[in-house]
């Protein structure tokens, strides 16, 4: 298996900064994993890593990741100013669980444990707009 450069790491996650940006990203398929940060903070570098196994192991194009700066997109406000990651699991447009922190093995469970979730029908789901503005 070939190494993957500092560049092909840094593309793992996609680089969602505005509304737009966010409802493009929403219409995919599949397990949606979004890490919400603040600007002063930055994305949680940390995580890549363990990105990378997780998608190499589940593979596919059911897996999408994103990077989202919550200083700049209005839904996410509710998270600005906090110095955890916030990652939001997203199915069907709609968000399926949260995890807050910066355990990578932790946060590899829950995708791996979500992706065996998408078929499941009638499950539990909040709007996005609705579920972070609370």
């Amino acid at each position: 298996m070939l190494a993957m450069s500092k560049k092909e790491k840094e593309n793992i996650q996609i680089k969602v900064s505005t509304d737009e940006e966010l409802k493009k990203f929403l219409k995919q398929k599949g397990l949606l994993v979004l890490e919400v940060y603040s600007e002063w903070c930055g994305p949680c570098l940390g995580m890549v890593g363990s990105l990378e196994k997780v998608r190499n192991k589940m593979g596919g194009d059911n897996l999408h990741l994103a990077v989202c700066k919550a200083d700049t997109i209005s839904t996410l406000k509710r998270f600005r100013r906090k110095s955890k990651p916030v990652w939001i699991f997203v199915n069907k447009g709609k968000a399926v669980n949260m995890y807050s922190g910066s355990e990578g093995p932790e946060l590899c469970k829950m995708i791996v444990e979500e992706m065996k979730l998408l078929s499941v029908p009638n499950r539990a789901s909040y709007k996005i707009e609705k579920e972070i503005k609370r």
